[in-house]
């Protein structure tokens, strides 16, 4: 949400520590509050886009789709940390030293969406679908389905927060099968209904989704066999629902804070002879890129070629680097063998570490 200048409101949460980067925040065109020291719970309730704090101040945020997203800065990283920082609802650590245009990129990357800005339309499907959740495999009925999740009735509970896959067959796709991962954002209740959060989708897997929708979007759904009957009961309103949902959404809104955050790129799997990147619908097949990789606390990025060799849907675009000089090989080098400035708390083990880069213009 916006003040009454039009300008995105950042939260700094800190006791002295964070404030270099006020600055940063500030360059960005953010309208930035200060506060030393815990927040009072009506200050927490208050509409922020974007909260950075440290680790012992992180608020209590809301929950629903209009929740901000939160960056906790750390001293020290340790897995015990990020751990403690992921079940606060922390969506991005960023570990020092660091330099300060990293928390530039990671806010320009994180509170920016472009166009696709998600309708929350949903859609009834009444549909039998396969869910799995780490070892276990269920049958389930989808009973709605959106961009956002899905509500599914099950026959066996699963926990609030539990990580899932829905798989959707060829017959509710019309094509291929598509497998949408998720967590539960409320646990199973009595009528063994859970509703479902999606992971954030894009590229090929976004617009299957949208087909879908489309696809069941213009008829009633037919109610096929449920695990367990459902009783009769008043549905809940949209807004009580999200009220109520004790979870992080994936959902996040849209904020104009123009073309250069339209140029950033969050990697994955750095390596000297390329990185995977999250999915980006500006990225096409294909295309010569030059970046410039930022890591650790390098005063300046090292600036690469590269290419964008496939598009693996929801796992993003692999690039592949070309026309490494040998300055730019050492300091890939160099970044392969330390620390990566900022974490994914929510990813597991390695995958949490991300690679920041810019999307240079063309000489």
């Amino acid at each position: 949400m916006t003040d009454a200048s039009g300008s995105p409101r950042a939260l700094l949460v800190h006791r002295g520590e964070l404030a270099d980067l006020r600055a940063e925040l500030t360059g960005l065109g953010l309208d930035v509050f200060e506060r030393a020291g815990t927040l009072h719970p009506e200050e927490a309730q208050q509409a922020w886009d974007l909260v950075v704090a440290t680790p012992l101040l992180v608020p209590d945020l809301p929950s629903g789709p209009d929740r901000p997203i939160c960056i906790a800065v750390v001293q020290h990283a340790t897995r015990t940390l990020e751990a403690h920082l992921r079940r606060g609802g922390v969506d991005f650590v960023l570990r020092r030293p660091f330099h300060p245009v990293a928390l530039r990129l990671l806010a320009l990357r994180a509170l920016y969406r472009g166009p696709e800005r998600r309708s929350g339309r949903r859609v009834p499907i009444g549909a039998s679908v396969r869910v799995e959740s780490r070892l276990r495999r269920l049958r389930a009925l989808l009973v709605d389905l959106s961009e956002e999740g899905c509500r599914l009735r099950l026959e066996r509970p699963l926990a609030c927060g539990a990580r899932l896959s829905v798989l959707l067959d060829g017959g509710l796709t019309g094509g291929r099968r598509l497998t949408l991962r998720g967590e539960t954002l409320r646990p199973t209740d009595g009528a063994g209904e859970c509703v479902v959060g999606f992971r954030r989708n894009a590229g090929s897997a976004k617009r299957r989704l949208a087909e879908v929708l489309a696809r069941h979007a213009r008829g009633p759904a037919s109610l096929l066999e449920a695990p367990t009957p459902e009783p009769a009961r008043a549905p809940a309103e949209p807004d009580d629902e999200r009220r109520r949902s004790p979870r992080r959404p994936f959902p996040r809104r849209v904020i104009a804070l123009g073309d250069e955050a339209t140029r950033v790129l969050v990697g994955r799997d750095l390596s000297l002879g390329g990185m995977r990147v999250q999915p980006d619908a500006n990225l096409r097949v294909g295309e010569l890129l030059r970046l410039a990789i930022h890591g650790g606390s390098h005063e300046a990025p090292v600036v690469v070629d590269a290419e964008v060799m496939r598009d693996e849907a929801e796992r993003g675009y692999v690039l592949r680097f070309v026309h490494v000089n040998e300055a730019a090989h050492a300091v890939l080098e160099a970044l392969l063998c330390e620390l990566s400035a900022v974490a994914d708390p929510n990813a597991d083990g390695d995958a949490g570490e991300l690679v920041l880069s810019q999307i240079l213009p063309a000489s």
